[in-house]
This record gives structure tokens, sequence and C-alpha cells, in this order.
């Protein structure tokens, strides 16, 4: 990768995150509740395991995340429809709502982008999210011994 999309890509992680933490403390949600929020809107519902499995969350914590969830009226949980050990959250239409408030402001951090190029634009971040996803699966499938050792980096600490 050549060192001025290296230095995009990082701009562009930069923004993103700095745009979900002010829209995260603009409805006095955190940077996961917004996550969550996120997988919940995308996905319908989620049975609560499978919200923690998708946030990297401990049973304990995620159950924690839940409560505040619904406690700020932005999800719902639910018994599940035909295992009664489970229960399912889903974004309430006040989260779905903070969602579409939160597309809004990133509808207009595109409007910098000419018209003839947002589509190429939408083309390149979709292409390059399923890049990183695909990524992130080799990541997690590898033993953390069988990791190549940079030795730049060993040089440099």
């Amino acid at each position: 990768m050549n060192a001025e999309l290296l230095a995009a890509t990082r701009e562009l992680f930069q923004g993103l995150e700095s745009f979900r933490m002010a829209a995260a403390s603009y409805f006095s949600l955190t940077v996961v509740e917004t996550r969550a929020l996120t997988l919940l809107s995308a996905n319908g519902s989620l049975v609560q395991s499978e919200l923690g499995t998708a946030l990297a969350l401990t049973p304990g914590a995620v159950t924690g995340l839940v409560d505040r969830l619904t406690a700020s009226g932005v999800a719902v949980r639910e018994a599940h429809p035909y295992d009664r050990r489970k229960t399912t959250v889903s974004a309430t239409e006040h989260g779905e709502m903070l969602l579409r408030e939160s597309h809004r402001w990133l509808t207009k951090a595109f409007s910098a982008v000419p018209e003839i190029d947002r589509a190429t634009a939408g083309l390149l971040l979709h292409t390059i999210a399923v890049g990183l996803d695909q990524q992130a699966v080799l990541l997690a499938d590898e033993s953390p011994l069988e990791r190549p050792v940079d030795e730049d980096a060993q040089l440099a600490g």
C-alpha cells in the first residue's frame, strides 16, 4: 500500500471514530452503546448472546449493556419466541430515530464529494469494508504463535 493511501485510510478511520464519539456523546450514549444500536438496527433483532459475540463482550458485560440500552429507551429486550432460555434485543423507534439523525450528519459529510464521484466513492468504501472484514476473519483464525514477527517494529520499540 502506498504511503498516501495508508495516510488517507488512517484519516478516514480517525474521522469515523471522532464522529462516533461525538454522536454518542450527543445522544448521551457510550460508543459501545452506539455500536450495539447500529448492529440491532442492521439486523432487526439479535439474541442477546449474538449481540455480545458481535461486540466481543462477556455475558455479564452484554447484560449490563442491554440494561443500559433499555433504560435509555433505545432498545427493548423480549423473550425469544422459541427458546425460553434466550432473550432477543431490538432497537426501538427512538433508537431508530437517533440512527436516522446520525445518518443525516453522515450525509452532510459526503456533500463535499462531487455528485458525479459519489457512486465510485460508495463502491470503494464497500470494497474496503469487505476487505477489512476478510482480514478480521483471518486474524481471528490465526494463532498468536503463528503470527509473523515485524522486525522493523521490534527494532523501533
